[in-house]
């Protein structure tokens, strides 16, 4: 402004302000153009020729511009004209579109403008001065970095938008370790602001074996000059340690080198848990497989050991035969178990599920709970109101609750407590402990919790293998718990364990709320009254000779008339022979061509049966049994092997008098 007005006071000095002004705007490199005070071209230059191609005529008034007024410039130049300095921003002219611009090229440019006036030396303004400049290349760069401002802070508002909302953990580190950027997860999980996380390194803010991991990780990612993977553990404020999948890669400047470390870390701590429930379901699904496949054939040979054992033990006096006898039978019944353990772990153990109250089995096993622990260990029981109830076979529970005690026993040699609670719960996604199992829900939780020697983190992980046992000698065989979590998982439950070393354990064993049972009928056995009476006539169908052989013998030592059948046919001749007068049919579940209860139901149409009670056996695991429809609501069941007491036992209680 102050040179304007110096050039202004020059020009106002001379006479011959025409010849000045020629030669003074002649060569200047800006357009130029000299008005009058009523708007009157006079002047413009070799600059203004070359860049509007054409010189106005000199009546031409830009105070009567049609274009200036429609393009709602007038009011500049009236002010122009009224004697103020006016400057213009550049604008952009089209040549099709702006008939003043004629540029040669045809390209549109940008024009900056700047009017001022012009006074004689009595202030009266003579003359205003139009000066244009062609800034197109200076615009088109303006331009050009305005958008690319505008297309960084729009890139910029999408990566903070991802880095804000994504789940993964995302974070940026320079050469030296320190943190120069973290996001809303990363401040989220390890309750940190971003502002005092930057600037601090690994070794600031975790432990020094996490620290020393994360380190070693961003090494390689440095020497390499790559991207790794990698598993990496977290411990978070609730103490739960997570497992994290970090994808690291190197930063880099324009000249390639390496400014620093990328790391997303995404949590897999649940994937993590569901792959080794699902590998550890796959070995348990094998091995029940495995043993359900010979638990059949198995028990069948259990059961004529045991009986034909119990035969000679029945009469005979000598000690040494009954000693070596009682021998063999303690070996079948260890076998027994053993099978039975392996079918609970494979989740193949035949089930009698119904309703029942979880208090109410604890109750009347705390008589042998107590024996188990001994007098050195104190016994606890204690149970909340309204206990919910919970679908599920009361001998498994009682398989449950004698296995654990065992096993607290066993943690607890110099004695201590036993605590067993039942109360309802709500299982969270959040529970603490080593989790086994199901869903988020309702259940009723089984508390078993010892004042024992307690677990380390890696006992914890494995005490469910099967096969692996912390007892020594012949103290264990390993699938005690691991029979515990079959059982549990068949009746569709949850275990989540809790351990600390020289304080104790404490194992949480829920199971599903029981709204309403299901049960499934196969055959309307009849229910009238009877009497009891001698020589009843019993109906033994079973495909094993030996077996069958082994059977009839007990039962006919125990005063039944016993006959025998290895399939249909036999059975219907059995049946028409006493005219239907038989009082209970004994059958093995499956068998080669027809089962059991499919013969069962073909004698009940046939009209062959009067008053006949049923009582299948069978050696197999419980999901082939399911194919079957065996229900023990409305049947007995005995699984074998059994013994001559149970199966006396199991009779005795079907032929019994009913109620009146």
């Amino acid at each position: 402004m102050k040179r304007i007005i110096e050039i202004r006071q020059h020009l106002s000095s001379f006479a011959n302000q025409s010849g000045l002004v020629e030669s003074v705007f002649a060569f200047s490199p800006f357009a130029m153009q000299v008005y009058d005070s009523k708007g009157h071209s006079l002047f413009v230059n070799q600059s203004f020729r070359d860049l509007f191609g054409s010189v106005p005529p000199p009546e031409y008034c830009v105070l009567k511009d049609d274009q200036a007024k429609a393009t709602g410039v007038l009011h500049l130049f009236e002010r122009a004209f009224k004697g103020e300095v006016i400057n213009v921003p550049p604008r952009w002219y089209d040549p099709r579109k702006n008939v003043q611009v004629k540029v040669d090229s045809g390209n549109s440019v940008a024009i900056e403008t700047t009017l001022f006036p012009i006074f004689d030396e009595q202030q009266v303004l003579t003359n205003v001065v139009f000066v244009f400049k062609d800034v197109t290349a200076e615009q088109t760069i303006r331009e050009e970095n305005t958008a690319i401002n505008t297309k960084l802070q729009e890139s910029n508002l999408l990566i903070e938008s991802f880095l804000s909302n994504t789940k993964a953990v995302i974070y940026f580190k320079d050469r030296s370790g320190r943190y120069i950027k973290v996001n809303r997860q990363w401040c989220s999980i390890f309750e940190q602001a971003e502002v005092d996380a930057i600037g601090k390194t690994d070794y600031d803010i975790f432990p020094k074996d996490a620290a020393d991991s994360y380190v070693a990780n961003d090494r390689k990612v440095m020497q390499s000059r790559s991207h790794i993977e990698s598993e990496e553990k977290a411990t978070l404020s609730d103490g739960e340690v997570h497992t994290y999948f970090s994808l690291k890669f190197p930063m880099l400047d324009k000249d390639g080198n390496i400014t620093g470390i990328c790391g997303i870390s995404t949590d897999i701590t649940e994937i993590k848990r569901v792959q080794q429930e699902l590998h550890r379901s796959r070995r348990m699904e094998s091995l029940g497989i495995m043993a359900g496949g010979i638990a059949h054939d198995f028990n069948n040979s259990l059961s004529i050991i045991q009986l034909q054992a119990e035969s000679v033990l029945g009469i005979t006096d000598d000690k040494f035969i009954t000693n070596r006898l009682n021998s063999i039978i303690n070996a079948t019944t260890s076998a027994a178990n053993l099978i039975k353990q392996l079918l609970a772990f494979g989740r193949q153990q035949p089930m009698q599920a119904r309703s029942l109250n979880l208090r109410t089995i604890v109750d009347e096993l705390r008589k042998i709970l107590e024996q188990v622990l001994g007098e050195a260990i104190s016994l606890d029981i204690s149970s909340s109101e309204k206990l919910a109830s919970v679908f599920a076979d009361p001998t498994q529970i009682e398989q449950i609750l004698v296995n654990m005690t065992i096993n607290a026993r066993d943690a607890m040699p110099r004695g201590g407590k036993l605590s067993v609670e039942i109360k309802n719960a709500v299982l969270k996604k959040s529970s603490k402990g080593k989790r086994i199992g199901a869903s988020p829900g309702d259940y009723v939780e089984l508390s078993i919790r010892d004042t024992g020697h307690g677990m380390s983190a890696e006992i914890l992980e494995r005490i469910f293998e099967p096969f692996f046992t912390t007892k020594s000698g012949s103290k264990g065989n390993g699938l005690g718990l691991p029979s515990v979590i079959g059982i549990v998982q068949q009746n569709k439950g949850e275990i989540i364990v809790e351990s600390t070393e020289n304080v104790g354990t404490c194992f949480r064993i829920l199971f599903p709320r029981h709204q309403e049972a299901h049960v499934n009928k196969i055959v309307n056995s009849p229910k009238t009254i009877r009497a009891r009476k001698s020589g009843e006539i019993i109906l033994l169908i079973e495909d094993n000779l030996e077996l069958m052989d082994a059977t009839a013998l007990k039962l006919e030592d125990a005063g039944y008339r016993v006959l025998k059948a290895q399939n249909l046919q036999a059975a219907i001749a059995a049946a028409k022979e006493v005219q239907g007068a038989i009082d209970l049919i004994i059958s093995d579940v499956i068998m080669p061509e027809r089962s059991g209860p499919e013969i069962a139901n073909e004698l009940f149409s046939l009209r062959l049966l009067k008053e006949t009670r049923v009582l299948f056996t069978s050696g197999h695991s419980g999901n082939q049994l399911e194919k079957y429809s065996v229900s023990t609501q409305d049947f007995g069941f005995l699984e074998k092997p059994y013994t001559g007491k149970k199966l006396l036992e199991k009779i005795d209680a079907l032929l019994a008098p009913e109620p009146t």
